[in-house]
């Protein structure tokens, strides 16, 4: 029996955070006969259920995978010192797990980041177990700090993780990411790009249930799920609102929560925005129910040079899922699911009036037109993005080492 360890800081299950790849492929690959492990860090903010932590490592059976729980420092706030500290303390604790499992190594070690530091622990593991070692990079670290966040190149923390960064594409034995265009990266930063595979996010078709009470109108909804952060970029859409006022037809909902949330509730207060409701979140696994009651999704992004190298965001695939129109703003050469689906409109990042204008063109389809625009993205979804499918393309890349 193959053994593969999953490590990812922040990761988790869907019973007490969100899933996420390595949770799916995890589950996927034991039910294929393989000795997995999720290797997490305890706690952390993406956890929405405490986990329970009575030993430095604790191992539990929990939705389908074995869970692997470091202990690492109590935080409250996500812009919390103690957190950047345990990236350090988590991949210290990934080299303690040599002694543990020295006679029941594992034969692959799938490291994702991030955090870029969780690298080195892993790097450590595969040098003593003698594993091949998967990095996979689903944010490209540090530059993400640096384009969305603001950071400077000569911060010294920036400067620490790149270093971290170059060794774990020097020392890794396969390179995958979510992102369609990170071998262009590689090659710019002096890498080959022969050791990578593309291996994009995904969803798990069976996983949804419909216990929430969906959110009944006799409008044609706009709506969005997720988080309302910087990266999202939901203003455009706030300013499309805005255009769109004299359709009283058209109402546009925001299910979610993030650091942005007051801020736009400000802006629809100060610009008097009667089309524009605010729902709490919802939990990955009832979300289908209140996605079915909308007419159209939406999806976007801020402008950066980062999507260059490719985006995948995980709402896009419950989107999919849903069998509903969507609107994709996200400026991202070489990735146009939307027009490769046929499943909606794509319109450059940011463009509110651009927007405005696909949401009246999807509005003006018959509901037939609409319905079937929506199945296409579905089936599109289901052929290319599914976990199982997407568990028989890394079988082969481990397969292959």
């Amino acid at each position: 029996m193959k053994s593969v360890w999953f490590i990812n800081h922040y990761a988790s299950t869907p019973s007490c955070g969100f899933g996420g790849r390595t949770y799916y492929f995890a589950k996927e690959l034991r039910k294929r006969g393989y000795d997995t492990k999720l290797i997490i860090s305890n706690p952390h903010h993406l956890l929405r259920s405490p986990l329970k932590q009575p030993t430095s490592v604790f191992e539990q059976d929990k939705d389908d995978v074995h869970l692997v729980s470091l202990k690492g420092l109590n935080y409250d706030s996500a812009h919390s010192v103690k957190r950047i500290l345990n990236w350090f303390v988590f991949s210290y604790r990934l080299r303690g797990l040599v002694k543990k499992y020295k006679d029941n190594p594992p034969d692959y070690i799938f490291c994702s980041s991030p955090s870029i530091v969780s690298t080195s622990g892993a790097r450590y593991l595969s040098r003593k177990l003698n594993a091949k070692l998967v990095i996979d990079i689903r944010d490209i670290w540090p530059l993400t700090l640096i384009e969305l966040g603001g950071k400077s190149e000569r911060h010294p923390l920036i400067r620490i993780l790149r270093k971290y960064e170059i060794q774990a594409y020097k020392d890794a034995h396969l390179i995958t990411s979510n992102l369609k265009g990170f071998s262009k990266y590689l090659v710019e930063n002096g890498f080959t790009d022969s050791r990578f595979e593309w291996l994009p996010n995904g969803y798990d078709k069976n996983e949804y249930t419909e216990s929430v009470k969906a959110i009944k109108s006799d409008e044609f909804i706009v709506g969005y799920a997720g988080t309302f952060g910087l990266a999202n970029s939901l203003f455009p859409l706030l300013e499309a609102a805005c255009l769109l006022q004299k359709h009283k037809e058209i109402k546009f909902v925001f299910v979610g929560e993030g650091r942005e949330a007051e801020r736009m509730k400000t802006f629809c207060t100060s610009h008097n925005l009667k089309n524009v409701e605010f729902q709490d979140f919802v939990p990955k696994a009832e979300i289908q129910k209140v996605l079915s009651s909308f007419d159209v999704l939406t999806v976007g992004a801020r402008r950066s040079n980062l999507y260059k190298y490719g985006v995948s965001p995980n709402k896009l695939f419950d989107y999919f899922n849903a069998s509903k129109p969507i609107i994709y703003y996200i400026d991202s050469p070489g990735f146009h699911p939307i027009c490769d689906s046929q499943s909606g409109v794509e319109v450059p990042s940011g463009g509110a009036a651009e927007i405005a204008a696909a949401i009246v063109k999807i509005k003006d389809l018959s509901k037939a037109e609409r319905e079937e625009m929506g199945k296409r993205g579905k089936d599109f979804a289901e052929k290319h993005f599914e976990y199982s499918a997407l568990t028989d393309d890394l079988e082969r890349m481990l397969k292959s080492l």
